[in-house]
Parts: structure tokens; C-alpha cells; sequence
């Protein structure tokens, strides 16, 4: 720091001390010990306060303010953090104003909701006995609530698509591949729930007339998935062609999400009952496909020591888990509820299913219990609760002012509704239907016996086959009153319109 001051320096701080400003001529004049130590010119006062403030590290002292000059037009030394020209300040505004207003790109106008169900079943044909299968399918994709549905051996032409999308205008929307060469077998279609999915947008592309579909959904906002459903030849040679040509085919299109159908192999042993391996040419076939596209099984993923099977060979009694749904890493983290339970229709398939949500949706947990709505026309239940009501009601006009900590009645309705949660959760347990619950029933059974280690081979085979064959007529039953039903209300109420049956 210089010692001693000249005229200009003393009279330029004389002016700052004072509250106004520096004189011009001070200013653009540099002193004697500027010009002997080569310093840049000062700058005025309101020049100088305006760069202190901007110093952060500086704390609005002079002494430590970094201050940067650039070169002006005129000559004259100016701060980097001069007012900026008039042109250059309206440019910075049009330029902000430009990206308040950018459009965002639009997500998909049917409100969704953030979560999906997606299946598999190998339909084994159109008819049985005469009767349309997609009648059935159709009850369950609405009772399922099912948003996605892959079928498999569907024999559908372009006209079978046409009347299936009169017939059920409102709720399906059917895309469907077909080989020419043989029209009454193979046959992969997606099936799409109009009343939970979106179905524009969607973009369908065939990878293997009658074996292979690939479909691009926009299915909630802005999200998109693409499936590709697939129903592989049964015989190994074949399989294992069918799955390089898949992989083949998946190279220059989007890559899917997910992947799944009817695969007629597995990958390992244990997904076949009695336990065997498949041919290892068809094994790495597939292992190959999933490495390339980067999938996993899920199922097997979320249960890695369980045993369960999608196909059940009547005539052997032996099982195999050969309906798969495969996914990326990223489908596998968001998934939930895969299952492997039986349709109901007439088919020697399982219905295999999970359940995918939004990645931006915010973690939601159990829930709480909620009275089901059925206990409140029960009469039983109900006098209980009478009861237990005004039980309550006397304790509380016993207190008048002796009220306690321990005898009040905010503990009085609390112990209320604690009994009377109890009373409606037991007598829920006694009022569902029995056939449901002997069907809950089989399915622990089942599961109870593939995963027995006490149990031979021999014996997990013959029980578990009995016990799926149980389960798939109790099923079948179950589905056929609920057609029953719903067929009775219709002529009961469809066309009446006093009614809230079309609401």
C-alpha cells in the first residue's frame, strides 16, 4: 500500500467520504503514482460500490474486491459488470420469455392410471364345444382388471378381428397376426382394456406372421411400453430358429420392455416336472435373445426357490412353467404381483400376470383396512353392532364429571370402534363365499405340495396334477356363475332404464 497520497488520489476519496461523487476529471485523469506503477484508471464511486456489492468474498470491502475491466468502444476501461446495452438486455428478455413459453411435449389425453396389469395365456384355440372363447376372454380381462393382454393360438383372421371389435366395441381392441400358411393354428394377438389403457398412438409392427408381435403403447402420460408377444414352435429345431430370428428381427426396431408368451422351453430344470433339462441348442438360443435385449425372467426373478407351472400335460400328469414374461431391469425394480393362477376358461394354460407402475409415482404402502360394504346388509353383524353402540352410549352418560384419564369418552368410542373392527373382520371371514374360499384353499394345497421336500418326485407329480385339476373345474364353475349372473341381471335390467344398470 502506497505510503503517502497525491492531490488527485486525496480529492477523489474526499469526494467518496462525503456521500457524493468522485469528480469525472479526477477519475479519468490516473495520478502520479498510477502512471509511475502503471495501474489501471479507479473507478468512479457508484461504479465501485456496484462492483464491492458483487464481490462476494470481498464482504463489500474495497480493499479485497477483485475488480475485472474490459475494453469499450471508446477506449474508456469499463467492469464486466457494466449495464449492459439496450438491444443486448431486450434479447436476454426475449430469450427467457422463449423458454417460459417452449411447449412440453403432450403425454396421452384418457386419463390412466399409474399402474398396469399385463398377462399371458395360451387360449388353445377360438371355440370349444361351439362356444366363442372371447366371450370368456372379454369377463376376464374386466373382472381381472387386466390392461394388457398377450394370447396365444388365437386363429384369428382380419374379419374374426372385426366382429370381436363389434361385439365388444367398448372394452377390447384386438391387434393380431395370422400365418397364412395356416390359419387354423398358431395365431399371437394383444389384446388392449379400452376402459383402463389408452389405445392411441399405438404402433404395432408383425416380427413373425403368426408367431411374433411387436407393439408400442403410450400408456400413461408420457410414458411409453413397448411388448412384443410371442408364441414359439414346439419342436426344439424349430424353437431354436424361431428365437434367433427374434433376435434378429429386434435388432433395428425399439428394443422391448417386455417380452412374453408361450416359449415351449425352459431354462432350467426345476421348471419342469418331473425335472429335466431342454436341448442346449434352444437353451442358448434363449440366452442369447434375453442377453442381447437385456431381460430377465421375472417370475422366476421374484420367487427364486419356488416352484411353479403354467402347463399341465392331462394325459402325463407333468407340468413345466413354459408361459414367461420377461422384462428389463428397470420393469423388473417398478413390478408387483406376479402370479401364475388359472383362467377359468377351457385351456391346459395357466394365466400368467404382473402388474407394472409408473417409476415417477410416489411410494404408496399397504393401505388400511376398509369395512367391506356386503357386512352392512347383514343382519347378524349389524345387531352386534347396535349393541356395541349403545353399550358405548350408556358408559358415556354414567361419566357426567367424574372424568378421568383412565374413564373418558374419547377411550370409551376408541375401544368402539376397536370392537366393533373386530367383530366385522371375523364375521367377513365367515361370510365369503364358500366356494372362493375352498379354491384359496387348493391353491395352498398345491403350493404346499411342489414345494415339499419330504415328497418324492413321483408323489409331487401325481398330487400336484390332482390338485391343479381340482382347482381348474372349481375355477371353470366360478366363472360360469358370474356369467350366469351377470346374464340374469341384463335381462332383469338392460333395458330398463329407471335403474342405474347403465351408470
Amino acid at each position: 500500500m502506497r505510503q503517502t497520497l497525491d492531490d488527485t488520489d486525496q480529492q477523489f476519496l474526499r469526494g467518496i467520504s462525503q456521500g457524493g461523487d468522485a469528480p469525472v476529471a479526477a477519475h479519468n485523469a490516473p495520478s502520479a503514482s498510477q502512471r509511475q506503477n502503471n495501474e489501471p484508471p479507479r473507478l468512479p464511486a457508484t461504479q465501485a460500490d456496484a462492483v464491492n456489492n458483487a464481490a462476494g468474498d470481498g464482504q463489500n470491502d474495497p480493499g479485497t474486491a477483485q475488480v475485472q475491466h474490459v475494453n469499450t468502444p471508446g477506449g474508456q476501461p469499463q467492469p464486466q459488470n457494466a449495464p449492459q446495452p439496450r438491444t443486448q438486455r431486450a434479447g436476454r428478455r426475449q430469450n427467457l420469455q422463449n423458454m417460459r413459453t417452449r411447449k412440453k411435449p403432450k403425454g396421452i389425453k384418457k386419463k390412466t392410471k399409474g399402474y398396469i396389469k399385463i398377462s399371458t395365456l395360451n387360449m388353445r384355440g377360438r371355440f370349444h364345444r361351439g362356444e366363442d372363447k372371447w366371450m370368456r376372454i372379454n369377463q376376464i380381462m374386466r373382472d381381472r382388471k387386466i390392461g394388457i393382454l398377450a394370447v396365444q393360438e388365437t386363429h384369428l383372421s382380419p374379419a374374426d378381428v372385426d366382429d370381436i371389435h363389434k361385439i365388444f366395441e367398448k372394452r377390447l381392441q384386438v391387434y393380431a397376426t395370422i400365418d397364412p400358411a395356416s390359419p387354423q393354428s398358431k395365431g399371437v394377438a394383444i389384446v388392449i382394456n379400452k376402459e383402463i389403457s389408452n389405445i392411441e398412438g399405438i404402433k404395432t409392427q408383425e416380427l413373425v406372421p403368426g408367431r411374433a408381435l411387436h407393439l408400442t403403447i403410450p400408456w400413461h402420460g408420457n410414458e411409453k411400453l413397448t411388448v412384443v408377444a410371442a408364441y414359439a414352435p414346439n419342436d426344439p429345431v424349430e424353437n431354436t430358429a424361431f428365437l434367433e430370428k427374434l433376435e434378429e428381427k429386434t435388432r433395428s426396431i425399439p428394443k422391448p420392455d417386455i417380452m412374453l408368451g408361450d416359449w415351449n422351453m425352459v431354462e432350467d430344470a426345476v421348471d419342469r416336472l418331473p425335472h429335466h433339462r431342454d436341448g442346449g441348442a434352444v437353451t442358448e438360443a434363449m440366452r442369447n435373445l434375453k442377453r442381447k435385449l437385456k431381460l430377465v425372467d421375472g417370475w422366476r426373478q421374484t420367487y427364486p426357490d419356488t416352484k411353479g407351472y403354467s402347463f399341465l400335460q392331462s394325459a402325463t400328469g407333468s407340468q413345466s412353467r413354459i408361459d414367461r414374461i420377461l422384462v428389463t431391469d428397470k420393469i423388473l425394480r417398478h413390478s408387483s404381483d406376479w402370479t401364475i393362477e388359472s383362467p377359468g376358461i377351457h385351456t391346459d394354460h395357466q394365466l400368467v400376470s404382473m402388474k407394472y407402475s409408473d417409476p415417477k409415482m410416489p411410494f404408496i404402502g399397504m393401505g388400511n383396512w376398509a369395512l367391506a360394504l356386503y357386512l352392512l346388509k347383514d343382519k347378524t353383524v349389524m345387531d352386534k353392532i347396535n349393541m356395541i353402540g349403545l353399550e358405548a352410549e350408556n358408559r358415556i352418560d354414567l361419566i357426567h364429571d367424574r372424568r378421568t384419564d383412565d374413564n373418558n369418552a374419547q377411550l370409551i368410542f376408541k375401544s368402539m370402534k376397536e370392537d366393533s373392527t373386530r367383530l366385522f373382520r371375523e364375521r367377513s371371514k365367515v361370510l365369503v363365499p364358500k366356494m372362493d374360499k375352498d379354491i384359496d384353499n387348493m391353491k395352498d394345497d398345491l403350493k404346499k405340495a411342489l414345494n415339499n421336500p419330504m415328497m418324492s418326485e413321483d408323489e409331487r407329480l401325481t398330487e400336484s396334477a390332482a390338485i391343479q385339476e381340482k382347482i381348474n373345474a372349481a375355477e371353470k364353475v366360478r366363472f360360469q356363475k358370474i356369467r350366469d349372473n351377470t346374464a340374469a341381471r341384463n335381462r332383469l335390467d338392460g333395458e330398463t332404464l329407471a335403474t342405474n344398470y347403465w351408470t
